[in-house]
């Protein structure tokens, strides 16, 4: 495969930068279908036209290709080890002018940023109130806060909703059909349904909110 621009800035000076040639760049192990691929890749290698430019030359962009082990045991059918090793692959194209590593790691942040805007969105972002301007950044704010404190709900619950999605969590731990009961002058206790999936994550969160203080020294 190869690109085909032929119009480019550079990335340090902004001037129009020329075509120098091009550089065949391999990537393997790419999993179609089941079956690994090799792509030949013609990168088009990029010259600056300003002499004083520190970069000089660069080319159009960076096929990163992550590879994860997977790590599922429900990956593998009951009473069956793993015959091989298997993994999960992640490809990005990039034309950053950082390192792999650098951009690998920047991709992965954008990717988290966008996993928060999907949650909102699926969320309380999906319809907004009013409008007024001041009425849905209101609205914002408060969207915010509650995907944090669910979010920190999760952390607190289980290690599985710590990595849920928001609408997880608030199906399994904040949309419970419990039944309060009032003891004595002040105590309340909350009954839940029994034999609840969820319970220990709960109680889990329950009781790391409402942990009694600790004991000071006279």
């Amino acid at each position: 495969m190869q690109t085909t621009a032929d119009l480019v800035g550079c990335p340090t000076r902004g001037a129009v930068a020329r075509a120098k040639d091009r550089r065949l760049s391999w990537v393997r192990d790419l999993p179609i279908g089941g079956r690994a691929v090799v792509l030949r890749w013609w990168k088009r290698v990029w010259c600056c036209t300003q002499p004083l430019c520190e970069q000089r030359t660069w080319t159009d962009g960076e096929l990163i290709v992550r590879r994860v082990r997977r790590l599922n045991p429900n990956s593998a059918p009951q009473g069956q080890g793993e015959l091989f090793a298997t993994y999960r692959y992640h490809a990005v194209f990039t034309d950053s002018p950082f390192t792999l590593v650098q951009a690998e790691s920047d991709h992965r942040g954008h990717a988290v940023v966008e996993q928060v805007f999907a949650d909102l969105i699926d969320g309380p972002w999906a319809h907004l109130p009013s409008a007024a301007f001041n009425a849905n950044a209101a609205w914002v704010q408060l969207a915010v806060t509650a995907h944090a404190l669910t979010r920190a709900l999760g952390v607190l619950a289980s290690t599985r909703h710590a990595l849920a999605r928001g609408a997880t969590i608030r199906a399994e731990l904040v949309a419970v059909a419990a039944r309060p009961a009032r003891s004595g002058r002040d105590g309340i206790t909350w009954h839940l349904p029994q034999n609840w999936p969820w319970q220990d994550a709960w109680l889990n969160a329950f009781d790391d909110t409402h942990r009694a203080p600790s004991a000071v020294a006279a």
